[in-house]
């Protein structure tokens, strides 16, 4: 019997009930004997589950220049048998835009008929979202199957990697995760699952997957103490997402950026299939060709649609999501759609409609019309400048009146991140994204307020009452728009849900 998806009908509520009240415990201090207690202990249950993940946490992550062969996920993979050998790979990493492209590559594989899966980071509101069976998330008894096939080996190295002489292969979360993941998709027998990495390449627990395309969508300055510290050594650590013969496709790069992943691709014969050179967007004539059946939340606050041109055919495609970076997150899909033979399967309509029919929860994602509400994981400062681009397109233009609820991640840095949002914005209301990771409101009210001090910034502590504030203060004439953070972007999906119940 195989691991279960959930159903998109329940799929907002019946794990989220049993946590609701629970501290997340990111990165919450040094591993205690409750944790080894938790590695140890069966799992039953999704609660179980989550707690065994989240005693994984490092409070710091290992130093990803001292990291040796074997890796902890290669050894961990190895003692399960191996489940990566069971499916083939989709395999993309990028600044930016990555977890967009992979859900957009899942929908044309389900189109044309092929079993995926997919695993995506971070979550949004539940840790299941993660890993993916079709287009749902896996359930919650399932995804407590995965992490319980898993946990003996996963405990059994963390009690040899105790001995001060052994090597340090002590799986952590991720690595944890990354191998559930694999073990789902095996065990639900999976021909292609897309693999979103979680930072760079080349020490990624996700590089553990065997590919048959590859992706780098964007690179931007971001994860620099980890893989940094220049942009050219953050290109360099992405880079090594490209394999030997199998085709890597690119997204639109700075040219030194470019001549390195290119000289990467050149060294192992990679085949390179570049957005702008290889395969292109084009925007004239795109509103009478692509379909007028819109299905988003508002038809008339955008109109994106354009035609992915590649492989001597021209593609109409019209998504629910505003945005260029869209646009090209979607192009590139199609490229990695036809690298992995499914796009042949699919006519030009079909590839429109999965497309245009796929919604990517808290990413340029609307969820109330009056006022405008939009939600959107940015958190670098040039996905925020797109962002803004983004919004100024809807009509009528949307950054009269804005209204910015704004957390974001301690690692970041505010003034370049944050700082074109709050120069836009009528009112910031800073909050705390997630307790252990984020800025505290009143820190980031007050760094923000230095740096703007015509702006109207208020600090509310809780992401919910953030939101509830903005909506009080706001009228049908305003654009609220929660953004920084991933983590924010679901705590605003999920104090929605609860104001509209």
């Amino acid at each position: 019997m195989g691991i279960e998806a959930q159903t998109p009908a329940d799929d907002s509520r019946s794990c989220d009930d049993i946590l609701i009240d629970e501290p997340r415990r990111m990165n919450a201090g040094a591993f205690n004997p409750e944790d080894s207690q938790r590695i140890a202990r069966r799992i039953d249950h999704y609660r179980d589950a989550v707690h065994f993940v989240e005693s994984l946490i490092r409070p710091s992550p290992r130093a990803r220049h001292r990291r040796q062969a074997p890796l902890p996920i290669d050894t961990l993979l190895r003692r399960l048998k191996n489940p990566e050998r069971h499916f083939r790979a989709i395999h993309i990493t990028g600044s930016k835009g990555k977890g967009s492209t992979a859900l957009f590559t899942q929908a044309l594989l389900e189109a044309a008929g092929v079993r995926s899966g997919a695993f995506t980071s971070p979550h949004l509101e539940q840790w299941r979202e993660r890993i993916r069976l079709g287009m749902a998330p896996i359930s919650c008894e399932g995804f407590a199957q995965a992490l319980e096939a898993i946990r003996p080996s996963v405990a059994d190295l963390h009690r040899e990697s105790a001995d001060p002489n052994a090597n340090d292969l002590a799986p952590a979360f991720f690595d944890a995760l990354v191998a559930a993941a694999f073990c789902a998709f095996a065990r639900a027998e999976v021909e292609i699952s897309v693999i979103e990495a979680g930072i760079g390449a080349r020490h990624d627990p996700t590089s553990a997957c065997i590919p048959l395309a590859t992706c780098i969508t964007g690179i931007e300055l971001e994860h620099a103490d980890r893989i940094g510290p220049t942009l050219c050594d953050i290109a360099d650590d992405k880079a090594a997402i490209i394999r030997p013969q199998i085709p890597h496709i690119i997204g639109r790069l700075a040219p030194d950026l470019q001549a390195i992943v290119e000289a990467e691709a050149l060294r192992k014969d990679a085949p390179l299939i570049r957005l702008g050179v290889d395969f292109s967007i084009e925007e004239h004539l795109a509103r009478k060709q692509a379909s007028a059946d819109y299905r988003g939340p508002d038809p008339d606050s955008h109109d994106n649609a354009f035609i992915v041109r590649i492989a001597k055919r021209a593609i109409p495609v019209r998504l629910r999501h505003p945005g260029g970076a869209m646009r090209e997150n979607a192009a590139l899909s199609i490229a990695l759609a036809d690298a992995a033979g499914a796009l042949d399967r699919l006519d030009d309509p079909a590839i429109g409609d999965a497309l245009g029919d796929t919604l990517l929860p808290g990413r340029m994602e609307i969820l109330r019309t009056s006022p405008l509400f939009i939600v959107d994981g940015a958190h670098t400062r040039i996905s925020i400048e797109r962002l803004i681009e983004t919004i100024e397109t809807l009509q009528p233009p949307c950054t009269q009146g804005l209204i910015a609820v704004l957390g974001l991640n301690l690692a970041k840095d505010i003034s370049k991140v944050l700082s074109p949002m709050v120069e836009k914005a009528d009112l910031v209301i800073a909050t705390t994204a997630e307790p252990s990771r984020s800025y505290p409101a009143e820190d980031l009210a007050q760094i923000l307020s230095r740096l703007h001090p015509d702006t109207e910034i208020v600090p509310v502590f809780e992401p919910h009452a953030a939101i509830l504030k903005a909506l009080d203060t706001a009228d049908k004439q305003n654009t609220i728009c929660a953004t920084g953070s991933m983590y924010l972007a679901g705590a605003a999906r999920k104090a929605m849900r609860a104001i509209s119940s």
